[in-house]
């Protein structure tokens, strides 16, 4: 009686191994097309239970049939168990095959992840003629926490609140000209 369901899941899922079999050959194609195919059918169709053939498939292929399967693993997040698995193979090429798909996986939730860092840089000039400007200290009471707060409410640019750590440590010193140290 419990064999019956075991049979019947072995019995179905025997033709789609060796559907995942025969895509996994197209994705060797020599026609473009029929390559795309394969590739879009692999990331609807495949399971955990297709991970022995992918390891062993791993090892085969040239660079654009890894490229294909990695993209296909990582075009649905269903395909997570099954990347994890790839991972965590000790064969070195399956597990770079589990590394490329989660790359891919990861790409399509954000974009710019694998993007090259900005260089660094100051705030735009606009920005600065705009939104830079001189505060007097000298004339502020209280603790540094209410200093801060009254200088971000006075503020009102786009980018944070920057202090300088050398203004932490002021007392009411002045300038050349005895006028109040002032910070932007």
């Amino acid at each position: 009686m419990f064999l019956l369901p075991s049979l019947l899941a072995l019995a179905c899922a025997a033709p789609l191994q060796g559907a995942v079999a025969d895509h996994l050959a197209l994705l060797r194609a020599e026609e473009a097309g029929r390559r795309r195919e394969a590739q879009r059918w692999l990331a609807r169709h495949l399971s955990r239970e297709d991970y022995p053939v992918l390891a062993f498939q791993a090892s085969s292929g040239d660079g654009e049939f890894r490229v294909r399967l990695a993209q296909a693993l990582g075009s649905e997040d269903r395909h997570l168990g099954l990347v994890a698995l790839l991972l965590d193979d000790l064969d070195p090429r399956a597990a770079a095959l589990g590394e490329a798909a989660a790359r891919e996986a990861l790409r399509r939730w954000d974009p710019s992840l694998f993007d090259p860092p900005r260089p660094a840089r100051r705030l735009p000039r606009e920005w600065e003629e705009q939104w830079t400007r001189p505060y007097a200290l000298a004339g502020e009471r209280g603790d540094l926490a209410g200093r801060i707060d009254r200088l971000d409410r006075l503020g009102g640019g786009p980018a944070p609140l920057v202090l300088d750590p050398t203004l932490l440590g002021w007392r009411g010193e002045t300038g050349e000209g005895g006028e109040p140290l002032v910070g932007s």
